[in-house]
């Protein structure tokens, strides 16, 4: 019951309480005595019971005006140690005692980091429990990306979002290879430089790590970086590709297809290209025998009759779901669709 109504109390309403009962305290948080303050004061392993595990459910923003105040010294020891699970914009004072925590998912996008903060907050992961990261728009770069990546074998991190970092080809590709041996599954590097030869280079160090989804939507690929990018898929994990946003082309479109045969990519999204009714008629051709069952051609001007062929290719290939939203479709070409290929789940 303690733990269901401390899960809804807000967080600054908990650091206001400084008196409970003793014993009770003690055997639920290691700490002998109520209203001790600071990172310091840690919690004693042994007087612990894993019997009462509890965090608060909301997201912890230090910018919160009340939050904002508090400095490593003056924190109360048993919420910082015991009772955050989510948080947000943590200082950077705060990240040598994220071991001993329950952080599970920190949230420091947009907090001028840089390269060499990105490192040393990867140091500081080791033995933590964090394993949702998110450092978007933080000016890392390529140097910082690398240094990252490095540091985050041993840690517990699974999901990283990278989005809007200033890296390039050279950041991505060390960033790739660093990440053999981590438990990093989701990656998004979105919004960055990486253009072709760096989306080449990705996809080659892939082989060897936990990546089953990818997001490198709005990174200038194109044509040649797409079809480079599928060849080296073979042998990777990932089985959900985001190239949306990528100026990616009919040829493109074609020759990445191509080589999706025998790769695990089950979700495609090529949505906001400029694949055009050709390009999207001979994706469809090409994707027979891969295994793609969800594709998403947003925003592609494939208009009424590439649509209608799009869907005559797509017979025998395994895709279920297909999104044609911004395609310039009529009503009638969608009722059409839907009642002559009722297997697949239509959106427009």
């Amino acid at each position: 019951m303690v733990q269901d109504i401390l899960s809804i109390v807000p967080y600054p309403a908990i650091l206001a309480v400084r008196q409970a009962n003793r014993t009770f305290y003690k055997l639920t948080t290691g700490y002998d005595q109520p209203g001790l303050v600071g990172v310091e004061n840690r919690p004693s392993q042994y007087q612990y019971s894993n019997t009462y595990i509890w965090s608060i459910n909301e997201e912890i923003d230090f910018r919160e005006y009340k939050l904002s105040k508090l400095t490593s010294e003056t924190i109360p020891s048993f919420p910082f140690y015991r009772l955050m699970g989510q948080v947000k914009n943590l200082p950077k004072e705060f990240w040598p005692y994220l071991e001993g925590t329950r952080v599970h998912t920190l949230d420091l996008s947009r907090n001028q980091i840089g390269a060499e903060g990105a490192s040393q907050l990867a140091q500081h992961l080791q033995e933590s429990r964090v394993h949702t990261l998110d450092l978007s728009r933080n000016q890392i770069g390529d140097a910082g990306a690398s240094q990252l990546a490095q540091h985050l074998q041993g840690t517990s991190v699974h999901t990283f979002d990278l989005y809007h970092n200033q890296i390039g080809a050279e950041g991505a590709s060390q960033l790739a290879q660093h990440l053999q041996g981590s438990s990093v599954h989701t990656l998004d590097l979105s919004g960055n430089q990486i253009g072709a030869e760096g989306a080449s280079q990705l996809a080659q160090h892939l082989q060897g790590t936990s990546v089953h989804t990818l997001d490198l939507s709005f990174n200038q690929i194109g044509d040649a970086g797409a079809s480079q990018l599928a060849q080296h898929l073979q042998g990777t994990s990932v089985h959900t590709l985001d190239l949306s946003l990528n100026q990616i082309g009919t040829a493109g479109a074609s020759q990445l297809a191509q080589h999706l045969e025998g790769t695990r990519v089950h979700i495609l999204d090529l949505s906001w290209n400029q694949i055009g009714a050709a390009g999207a008629s001979q994706l469809a051709q090409h994707l027979q025998g891969s295994s793609v069952h969800t594709l998403n051609l947003n925003g592609n001007q494939i208009g009424d009759p590439g649509a209608i062929q799009l869907a005559q290719h797509l017979q025998g290939s395994s895709v279920h779901t297909l999104h044609l939203g911004s395609n310039r479709i009529g009503n009638a070409t969608q009722q059409l669709l839907k009642g002559e290929y009722p297997h697949i789940n239509w959106i427009f």
